[in-house]
């Protein structure tokens, strides 16, 4: 069933959401909500995203909290991705952070700070139906006072301890005018503090990259955050120490892995403009990550077994023990022929001979060892993938190389960008690392704003698993 409003909020902020929803449902409006609305199974980030896609309006619910949660900042910029209208429902009068009002600015408010909370909810379902295109009629509101209740006599003691309170604070007045209470100065945001950085992963707000991968699940990257750091992990992609079977992306590519690419978004709320001359990665290390993971042409199967490696390099050529059994045939691995050697062809690629197939007509399976590593694929063709689809490049894009192992060095490149002053931009930084390893840095921003001397502004702590692009 399709979704009309998807509710983003903080979880510290779940008892006003559920009364939004359960008023918005009232009111014939469906909500998507989480964690009610994820199934079990999904994938939590997954379904976010698909829900925004789903859904006509969402309503965020504002607060101190919403401030400074990342994942309402990552849906909100899924919900402006997708042409979504935002409705911030504001329950606290706060200032809004930079990395909402990035996405939050044209948008127009709802106040619900003052009780009765139902009254507002009534409000926005009023404005989510106009949103929808839906037709509206205010509700009447009952204007009939209620029947006054008669004045019950109080006790003598409490009239006589009015008289004495009234006398003490009579007694206690200062003479003359009283001072006023100071009005604090206004805060004037610096510079420096009224630039904002937000970073996340190119393509969504949930850090999910779509795979490039011809035909299938494929390798990608998504992100997650743990103790303001944001944490990058390859997903769908060759596993160390395994056996699998792919289908090269193109002539001479078998796995088409994608580029890390980190989206750098940037607001600026000062009065002047902002000159940017440098991203810099202060890494505190770059550790390989150790293993091979073999990968073996599912297009070629029919007619010999293809093997390459990912990963670390092997120190020998691979050993191969191989055999083919049919749907009725029992998989025998102690049955195995001795293993097969085979010299290297171009490209890194070992080609092994397939086994006499002991039955024609059917569908059978290939198993066997590689260097001690057990498999099963089904003996036959995996059918041609489609071409990969010409990957749209991001503009303006900037490269940075990492190492493949190092500790506590500086990776770097030259910014061309300026940002006018109340205005705010975005770039891209790809990273590449000539080997699977893992980075830990943080991203630092060099920048002159035209008062004298350079400046910078720091990200947040970054740990990435970064596949060599092949």
């Amino acid at each position: 069933m399709a979704h009309d409003v998807f509710i983003s909020y903080s979880s510290r902020n779940k008892p006003v959401a559920d009364a939004v929803c359960a008023g918005l449902e009232a009111d014939g409006i469906r909500c998507w909500i989480a964690p009610r609305d994820v199934l079990p199974g999904q994938n939590y980030g997954e379904s976010i995203v698909h829900a925004i896609a789903a859904c006509k309006v969402m309503v965020l619910v504002f607060s101190e909290a919403t401030n400074v949660s990342q994942a309402v900042i990552r849906e909100a910029e899924r919900a402006m991705h997708n042409s979504k209208p935002i409705i911030p429902f504001r329950i606290e009068d706060v200032p809004m952070s930079p990395g909402l009002e990035f996405f939050l600015a044209s948008c127009h408010w709802l106040d619900a700070m003052t009780p009765p909370l139902d009254s507002h909810i009534d409000s926005l379902a009023l404005s989510v139906k106009r949103l929808m295109g839906e037709e509206v009629v205010r509700k009447p509101v009952e204007t009939t006072p209620p029947a006054p209740k008669p004045a019950a006599k109080r006790p003598w003691w409490i009239a006589g301890a009015v008289v004495i309170a009234a006398t003490a604070a009579f007694l206690a007045w200062p003479k003359g005018k009283p001072e006023a209470a100071p009005v604090p100065s206004p805060v004037v945001p610096n510079d420096a503090a009224s630039l904002s950085l937000d970073l996340s992963l190119a393509g969504t707000g949930s850090g999910a990259i779509s795979s490039h991968f011809s035909g299938g699940e494929g390798p990608r990257y998504e992100s997650t955050e743990a103790n303001g750091k944001l944490i990058i992990e390859s997903k769908g992609g060759p596993l160390l120490g395994k056996v699998s079977s792919v289908r090269p992306a193109g002539k001479g590519t078998w796995l088409r892995v994608p580029t890390l690419d980190l989206d750098l978004k940037l607001l600026n709320q000062g009065t002047k403009t902002v000159f940017f001359q440098r991203a810099s990665l202060e890494v505190k290390s770059s550790k390989p990550v150790p293993g091979t993971a073999w990968l073996v042409d599912g297009s070629r199967l029919g007619k010999v077994f293809a093997v390459k490696a990912f990963g670390d390099s092997p120190e020998s050529p691979p050993k191969l023990s191989i055999s083919i059994a049919g749907p009725e045939d029992e998989i025998d691995a102690t049955k195995l022929p001795p293993p097969l050697t085979t010299p290297e062809g171009d490209d890194g690629v070992w080609e092994f001979p397939l086994p006499a197939s002991p039955k024609t007509g059917v569908e059978e399976v290939l198993f066997g060892r590689l260097n001690d590593v057990s498999f099963e694929f089904p003996f036959k063709p995996l059918p041609a993938g489609k071409s990969p689809s010409p990957v749209k490049e991001p503009e303006p894009l900037y490269e940075i190389e990492l190492r493949a192992e190092g500790a506590d060095y500086t990776a770097s490149c030259d910014l061309s960008q300026s940002i006018q002053a109340g205005e705010g931009d975005r770039f891209f930084l790809r990273l590449h690392s000539p080997s699977l390893a893992r980075h830990e840095f943080k991203l630092i921003l060099e920048y002159n704003d035209g008062s004298g001397g350079d400046k910078k502004l720091t990200g947040p702590a970054v740990e990435a698993l970064i596949l060599p692009t092949r």
